[in-house]
């Protein structure tokens, strides 16, 4: 699915992404991943075949991600048309240079590298799936990564609950 025009606010701390196959949740993700550890001037297959993402019948899209932080807001583009990465600072000033952006965007996720952010920040759907089978390996995973050590109990029981709700639909 292709995401047009589109904007999502997430609230501070963690944010859970849930709707129907299909709605776009990927599409979503890799979006993310593009404007925080992306570069709109690679040539990779990888980021080329992100096309769905384009607003028009040319080769141009691209993405932009506004990030607060405390009385502050920071605006990253990828143009991927026109192949040029664009961070804006707080103060107006703009960065170009894909290593200064990559730097402040890792200072500012807490996750300088695209490896270390899918390795401890994002869960993705088929690792969450497996929690309603039970897996006690990703179980400790989910409490080691985002609820350092709280119990998980409760939140298997609601996502089990959930996974019902959405098949009995």
């Amino acid at each position: 699915m292709g995401l047009k025009h589109f904007e999502i606010q997430f609230p501070a701390g963690l944010s859970v992404i849930k709707s129907p196959n299909e709605a776009g949740k990927s599409s979503l993700l890799r979006a993310l991943l593009q404007a925080f550890y992306g570069d709109a001037a690679s040539k990779k297959q990888e980021t080329l075949s992100q096309k769905s993402w384009k607003t028009n019948k040319d080769d141009s899209f691209l993405i932009e991600v506004e990030l607060e932080a405390p009385h502050s807001s920071y605006v990253v583009t990828r143009n991927f048309g026109d192949r040029k990465n664009c961070l804006k600072l707080p103060n107006g000033q703009t960065l170009e240079d894909k290593r200064r952006i990559q730097e402040k965007l890792g200072e500012l996720l807490g996750f300088p590298s695209l490896n270390g952010y899918l390795s401890t920040a994002c869960i993705m759907q088929e690792e969450v799936r497996q929690v309603g089978r039970g897996s006690s390996e990703l179980l400790s995973l989910i409490e080691e990564r985002i609820l350092q050590g709280a119990r998980l109990q409760q939140i298997q029981n609601q996502l089990n609950k959930e996974n019902k709700e959405l098949s009995d639909i």
